[in-house]
């Protein structure tokens, strides 16, 4: 996935010094090797979309992507909101319900927590089925504390 998104991204005419695809571990201990460069730190705003939902600890990976924010920083995250998806072997739930506040709070970016789910969803699967999505952002404080 990595590899075609970079193949699109010259084929678009796009600055590859400045818009690539890297492939990493978010929610490792130790950084993927080059991930700790000084380059990858102190982002003025991050979007991720349509991928929060697979991670298998969602907080921690957005508490991972917080810690690459410069003060005052921007996180937005578009994703679904909690529904039911059928399986193989059953049904499960997906998606991010009425606690994405907290979540965003505990992730360090709760200022200005904004939420907005269009009027319209996006059909999926076979029959389709309308998901419904969300736009939340939230930010960084402009004086950030770090732990040792």
């Amino acid at each position: 996935m990595v590899e075609e998104y970079n193949k699109n991204i010259v084929a678009l005419g796009l600055p590859t010094d400045k818009v690539f695809a890297k492939k990493g571990n978010l929610l490792s201990d130790n950084p993927s090797e080059g991930f700790s460069d000084p380059e990858y730190f102190n982002f003025d705003l991050i979007i991720i979309g349509f991928a929060l939902h697979h991670f298998k600890s969602p907080d921690l990976a957005m508490r991972r992507l917080v810690e690459r924010l410069a003060p005052g920083g921007i996180l937005v995250v578009l994703d679904f909101v909690e529904h039911s998806i059928e399986v193989e072997n059953g049904v499960t739930a997906s998606g991010f319900g009425p606690d994405l506040r907290r979540q965003f709070e505990n992730a360090g970016v709760g200022d200005g927590f904004d939420y907005v789910v269009p009027d319209r969803g996006v059909m999926r699967g076979k029959p389709p089925k309308e998901l419904r999505y969300f736009l939340a952002r939230g930010k960084r404080p402009n004086s950030v504390t770090i732990q040792s």
